[in-house]
């Protein structure tokens, strides 16, 4: 299995509200954005808040999403 075709099961399902499947992106993304955060903010709190928001943010704009291949750099931006 090519592993972006677990992204893209995963984004599908979350985007058709399944809820199992938007907390395994969370798992899955939460340590690499918290990082870059932390790098960033140089503070825990404010990289955490930072992350939340980048989660919310994107949970709110997944319908936007066309190409779930590219989830990881997406919710970068957000």
């Amino acid at each position: 299995m090519h592993p972006d075709s677990n992204i893209d099961k995963l984004v599908k399902a979350a985007k058709a509200g399944e809820e199992a499947a938007w907390n395994a992106l969370y798992q899955q993304y939460y340590p690499g954005l918290y990082a870059m955060a932390l790098h960033l903010c140089a503070d825990i709190a404010s990289a955490r808040d930072v992350v939340q928001d980048s989660f919310i943010s994107a949970f709110l704009k997944l319908p936007q999403l066309k190409d779930y291949s590219v989830f990881g750099s997406w919710i970068k931006k957000h």
